[in-house]
């Protein structure tokens, strides 16, 4: 018995999702920078010092794949200024079982600071880690233990980055 959709035509039509991209970057940095300069930060920082803050990072570009996924990867330079800013700026970073503990004793510095890295890529090890050593910062790094074990990349990511990369507005699949 054969799949009904196996024999319709399939078309996935690409390009929109990079222009809807840029336009949303370009409207964050807008808010970012309205924010700022009204206090915005100052005021939600003074009012938020006695919470514990866990900033989550998933993957390192090497390339492109910040633009492919700016939500997804961040470049290793905007990685490093980030952890600069924290440290200069002298936000505790801690690790997560000791700010767990000290949060629930009511003894959280305030403004502290957990990292946390999802999925466990290599550019965690290769980019990541170097700049968390360089400031003494701890981290805690989540394995998706699923594709370690099945020795296999994240399909869906990957499938999505290479029709982000190709030249074609269309796929077309046909019978």
């Amino acid at each position: 018995m054969e799949n009904s959709h196996v024999n319709q035509k399939v078309a996935i039509i690409f390009g929109e999702q990079s222009a809807n991209i840029k336009v949303y970057l370009f409207l964050k940095k807008i808010v970012f920078y309205i924010f700022k300069y009204i206090g915005a930060f100052w005021i939600a920082r003074h009012f938020t010092k006695k919470y514990l803050r866990i900033v989550s990072y998933h993957g390192f570009s090497k390339d492109d794949e910040a633009e492919f996924s700016p939500r997804t990867f961040i470049k290793k330079e905007t990685f490093n200024k980030r952890m600069e800013f924290l440290h200069n700026k002298g936000f505790p970073v801690l690790q997560l079982g000791e700010a767990l503990t000290l949060l629930h004793s009511n003894k959280i510095p305030p403004c502290s600071i957990v990292i946390t890295i999802d999925d466990g890529f290599y550019r965690t090890y290769s980019d990541a880690w170097p700049v968390l050593q360089k400031y003494n910062f701890p981290a805690t790094i989540y394995i998706a233990t699923y594709y370690v074990i099945k020795e296999s990349p994240v399909f869906d990511l990957i499938i999505e980055y290479m029709f982000w990369k190709t030249k074609k507005l269309r796929l077309i699949f046909m019978e």
